[in-house]
């Protein structure tokens, strides 16, 4: 019964969340980068890998030079908006990243994901220039196959995300550069 279940929150000891034995409600984002790096010891991967890509993803990656790319990470859905808890980094963030990566607006090697690609596509499209790429996956592409393709982009700029940020673990852990707004869930700076 989902109701009955322990809630385990995000704000007790990291080390605490791996003594976790039985079915449990977790409750936060959990993107804290030793987190992952504490589960690499129970055999998560120090880079994400995936059984077997998607047609979509294997025709997306055919004709692009991803780890010279950059890959930028807007969070636009409801729950970004709604919960104080995943405040979004503004346009300036995303502006200063791409500046510190050494990647021009308008060049053909960003490529923009998003929840809400269609309004990323329509918020920023007139900013980041007529070569940028928003990235439109199948609606039946999974989430995995998903995450597995924005891994695995040389540089990326994350969003104050769950998702963004594993995927730019795999990035740091493969040589790659990462960007993540302050605050993050294991920092109270802000900037």
């Amino acid at each position: 019964n989902l109701f009955q279940l322990p809630i385990y929150k995000e704000t007790e000891s990291d080390l605490d969340f791996f003594k976790i034995n039985r079915p449990s409600k977790l409750h936060g984002n959990f993107q804290s980068w030793s987190i992952v790096e504490e589960a690499t010891k129970f055999g998560f991967p120090k880079a994400l890998i995936i059984q077997s890509q998607s047609n979509w993803v294997k025709e997306f990656t055919k004709n692009i030079d991803q780890k010279n790319s950059v890959a930028v990470h807007f969070r636009l859905g409801k729950d970004s908006v709604d919960n104080i808890a995943f405040s979004q980094p503004n346009l300036n963030y995303y502006l200063r990243a791409l500046e510190l990566l050494n990647f021009d607006l308008n060049s053909k090697d960003v490529y923009v994901f998003s929840d809400e690609i269609n309004l990323a596509r329509e918020r920023f499209s007139s900013i980041f220039g007529s070569k940028c790429n928003f990235v439109d996956p199948p609606p039946t592409e999974s989430p995995a196959q998903k995450q597995y393709l924005l891994s695995q982009f040389g540089s990326i700029v994350c969003a104050n995300s769950t998702f963004c940020s594993w995927a730019g673990w795999s990035i740091s852990n493969s040589g790659g550069r990462v960007v993540v707004p302050f605050p993050f869930s294991d920092t109270g700076k802000r900037g």
